[in-house]
């Protein structure tokens, strides 16, 4: 496996077009899983053809779901094009906080830099930041270990006590609650998350590796969408750069060690099956029998297979 390799193509550019329309433009009916088998080159031509600037937050969001999975840096100068423009609403600072995302990824060290202070300077201060703080929060996760909480913070400690002191009735009551919801409740997970990512980056391979099986197995306090999908691509460049020998052996090893009776440990086994199997190794055939009889359930992204 190579950054050429990560999916096999079995799709003809018509076909991949549609899927990729599919599942960019999906908006509630977008597939769980970004859809396999697509050409690298279909992915960035139809990008580059098709996402304009005044696409819907939720469509840059899911094109830079396809770059994750595919790797394709070499599209971000297609979302880059939004950071040129006036921010108006709330959906024009969820597609900015995308973009910032997608720069988190695949950007440049100055390019990155430069994404830290247009979120802190733009996007946190404009009057409408509040209406999409849990974008603006995640965003943060993403860009850790660069930059860091304190303006946003500092935005949501603030937004608090105004709007604590004008409660007159059940519409400010709601909007207070509503804020002070995230403030008690998602700023101290998004720190731990920030902080988590930032100390799982700086451990030694043996011990990061670990740590990101664990939580691509939905076993860790930060495992989400975001952690998953971040540490099954860390596990990925390892296995790409002939480094994954311990990680395949630690995901026998959970195969080994699971009891499969419930929804739960169903899930454990055939997310770490669907990986080795991924990362080119085989399973054996008490393992194949044992995968083939489980009830099949949640999306995975060491997987060459784009249904559930």
């Amino acid at each position: 496996m190579d950054l050429t390799t990560l999916s096999d193509v079995r799709h003809r550019e018509e076909d991949a077009n549609r899927l990729l329309g599919e599942y960019i433009y999906g908006g509630i009916y977008t597939p769980p899983l970004v859809p396999r088998g697509i050409a690298l080159e279909d992915i960035g031509e139809y990008i580059a053809a098709n996402l304009k600037t005044d696409d819907s937050a939720t469509a840059y969001r899911n094109t830079l779901e396809v770059m994750k999975f595919y790797e394709k840096s070499d599209i971000l100068d297609v979302l880059l094009r939004v950071i040129k423009l006036e921010i108006r609403t709330a959906e024009d600072i969820a597609r900015a906080a995308y973009v910032i995302q997608a720069t988190a990824e695949f950007g440049s060290t100055d390019i990155i830099e430069k994404a830290n202070n247009y979120f802190d300077e733009v996007l946190v201060e404009h009057s409408q930041a509040l209406d999409v703080l849990p974008t603006l929060l995640e965003t943060k996760v993403v860009l850790a270990p660069n930059g860091n909480l304190h303006n946003l913070e500092n935005r949501i400690n603030s937004e608090v006590k105004k709007a604590e002191l004008a409660i007159s009735n059940e519409n400010t009551l709601a909007y207070y609650d509503k804020l002070s919801a995230i403030q008690r409740n998602t700023l101290p997970r998004t720190k731990h998350a920030l902080q988590r990512k930032t100390d799982i980056l700086a451990m030694e391979k043996a011990e990061q590796q670990s740590e990101l099986i664990a939580v691509y197995l939905g076993q860790a306090d930060i495992s989400d969408f975001y952690s998953e999908t971040w540490a099954a691509r860390l596990l990925r460049f390892d296995h790409i750069n002939e480094l994954s020998t311990p990680i395949i052996e630690q995901l026998f090893n959970v195969l080994h060690n699971t009891t499969i009776k419930d929804p739960i440990s169903s899930f454990v086994y055939e997310r770490a099956a669907r990986a080795i199997i991924y990362l080119e190794a085989e399973l054996d055939s008490v393992q194949k029998q044992k995968f083939d009889e489980i009830e099949k359930a949640g999306a995975h992204f060491l997987s060459d297979n784009a249904t559930i």
